[in-house]
């Protein structure tokens, strides 16, 4: 019996609420949960009425009992495989990629050479706080129930300082573009060199976007990630097949890595849609899986289509984006492919991504035959770029 998606998810669900022995979904990205029922100490904000209420799941509190060993998977030799690249910051640059491509994940023990800013050490959850409001709403994934609620700031600044916590909440989707936080993170450098979002999607679209709430462009480029110890996220790959940068500020998370092989993602599918898939751990059934263990000052980042799932070994602060771009084509449209035969709401995909595969086209097409198809005003902004040396090795012959 094979269930789509949506199916899939509430039998996730409807497992976790009766016998609490499954970790997480596979979709902490999902739109936040709204129903009414009792359930987490916690406060969410209905935007219509403006009423805080009590999140809308039942949790299943921090004890959650696994169908697997996590610490097995931990300690175990059989994932200490080196599938990570690691250099230093200045010797990772585009045209790096161009000669060696963008295959492999990579790890940099520090920042320096990077061009990545993010705040320092001292940076906690109470300064998140501070920057976006405590009447932000959050989403909160519960790893217990697998479900995904909203949560104001200061319910769940209250919640992570607990030392006696009643559940597992992970924030995974915190973009924080367009408000007090914005500039206190710019991505590392050779992202914003790649970052389709930075260098084809109109200007002029992205300046217009004034809202936290507008989707005016692809707003995932700015994420701050806030994990309390014992937080998973099962394996996943990025929205749209996307590459992703993370950067440990405080505490310490380890990463289970798949290579996006034919055979892996075949197997990834499979395993997204078969019933019995919630008690599998991904890792024992693919050739090779590595694993990294992400500490305070280092940073990650991880190519396209590149199945990982996730552990807080500690309570964790850390900051991270997505990015589409030219060196990641063919895993980014077989991943979206994926997302499209399992059904994978909208609401969980990278936004406007036909849009974006719209203007790369655009682009590619002014570049190499001259002509445009934009509009007038859309037009200015490709001519005012036309110098951008993002090309692809195939552009490049």
């Amino acid at each position: 019996m094979t269930l789509n998606w949506t199916q899939r998810q509430n039998a996730v669900s409807a497992q976790c609420c009766s016998v609490t022995n499954l970790r997480s979904a596979r979709n902490p990205d999902a739109k936040p949960d709204t129903c009414s029922k009792s359930g987490l100490s916690g406060r969410m904000v209905d935007s219509q009425q403006n009423q805080a209420h009590n999140i809308g799941f039942p949790i299943h509190g921090t004890n959650v009992i696994y169908p697997y060993h996590i610490q097995d998977r931990i300690k175990t030799d059989c994932f200490s495989q080196n599938l990570v690249t690691e250099l230093k910051g200045s010797d990772f640059n585009l045209a790096y990629i161009q000669k060696h491509g963008f295959d492999v994940p990579v790890l940099f023990r520090d920042k320096e050479g990077l061009g990545l800013k993010v705040p320092g050490p001292k940076f906690s959850v109470r300064h998140v706080r501070m920057y976006i409001g405590s009447k932000y709403d959050l989403e909160v994934f519960d790893v217990g129930s697998g479900r995904t609620g909203l949560m104001l700031m200061r319910d769940f600044y209250k919640y992570y300082r607990d030392p006696n916590k009643d559940s597992l909440l992970d924030v995974l989707s915190l973009e924080f573009s367009h408000t007090k936080m914005n500039n206190l993170m710019l991505a590392p450098s050779v992202v914003r060199e790649l970052d389709w979002a930075e260098c084809t999607w109109p200007k002029n679209m992205k300046q217009a976007h004034s809202s936290h709430k507008a989707q005016k462009y692809p707003k995932v480029q700015k994420y701050c990630l806030l994990s309390v110890k014992g937080c998973y996220t099962d394996f996943h790959t990025e929205i749209g097949g996307s590459s992703s940068w993370y950067h440990v500020v405080r505490g310490k998370k380890i990463f289970w890595l798949i290579p996006p092989t034919e055979h892996n993602l075949e197997l990834y599918e499979q395993w997204l849609v078969l019933e019995k898939s919630p008690s599998t751990f991904l890792g024992d059934k693919v050739e090779k899986c590595g694993r990294c263990i992400l500490s305070p000052g280092e940073t990650l980042l991880i190519p396209s289509g590149w199945l990982h799932a996730v552990y807080a070994q500690r309570d964790t602060l850390m900051f991270g984006g997505k990015f589409l771009h030219s060196f990641g084509i063919d895993a980014q449209l077989k991943v979206a492919k994926i997302e499209k035969t399992t059904r994978r709401p909208r609401s969980s995909r990278y936004p406007l991504f036909t849009e974006m595969l719209w203007f790369v086209l655009e682009g590619y097409v002014h570049r190499l035959l001259g002509h445009s198809y934009c509009s007038e005003e859309a037009k200015t902004e490709v001519e005012s770029d036309i110098c951008h040396t993002h090309l692809t090795p195939q552009v490049l012959i």
